[in-house]
């Protein structure tokens, strides 16, 4: 996947979700703007998902929602290592902290197959 599209992808997803719950909040665009210290348009253009964002804006949105920033961009496919980084990047860096040192700790398993390949479907 080109990182054009990726960007895309994952910029839509999480537009998708902004708007998810700016609706469930029954915020209008102006009472988010003005919850989250952001402006219209850029909000506008996050929930078409036509803009990349900062970090630091979307963990204003966040707040102004009630929610975190793993809940917008949870939703995003991350079918690919190229997303699942580009994901992983947005997190704060405790959380990538947090992150790395439990993958170090799965790899270091004698589980280590089981934990990265089981699948809930098996009985």
């Amino acid at each position: 996947m080109k990182e054009k599209d990726r960007k895309s992808e994952i910029g839509k997803a999480i537009g998708d979700n902004v708007r998810f719950m700016r609706l469930k909040r029954k915020l209008t665009l102006e009472e988010l703007a003005t919850i989250s210290n952001i402006g219209v348009q850029t909000l506008k253009q996050i929930e078409r998902g036509r803009t990349d964002c900062y970090v630091s804006t979307l963990v204003n949105i966040a707040n102004a929602l009630g929610t975190s920033t793993e809940y917008l961009v949870g939703n995003c496919s991350l079918d690919s290592p190229e997303n699942l980084l580009y994901v992983f990047n947005l997190l704060s860096e405790e959380k990538r902290n947090f992150t790395e040192n439990l993958i170090y700790q799965i790899k270091a398993s004698p589980y280590e197959f089981y934990l990265l390949n089981s699948n809930t479907d098996n009985k």
